[in-house]
């Protein structure tokens, strides 16, 4: 998206993902928080 100028929309399309507000959401937080913010969270109570 960022080096070639695609859209959300556009780049939701070309790789099949059926939200394109995914796309904004996963931009938002690499931008706010980097790369690793995208790396999925385990989820409860860790021990």
């Amino acid at each position: 998206m960022y080096n070639n100028g695609t859209s959300p929309n556009e780049a939701a399309a070309i790789f099949n993902i059926p939200s394109p507000g995914m796309i904004r959401k996963w931009r938002i937080q690499s931008e706010s928080h980097g790369i690793d913010a995208l790396n999925p969270r385990k989820r409860g109570i860790q021990q």
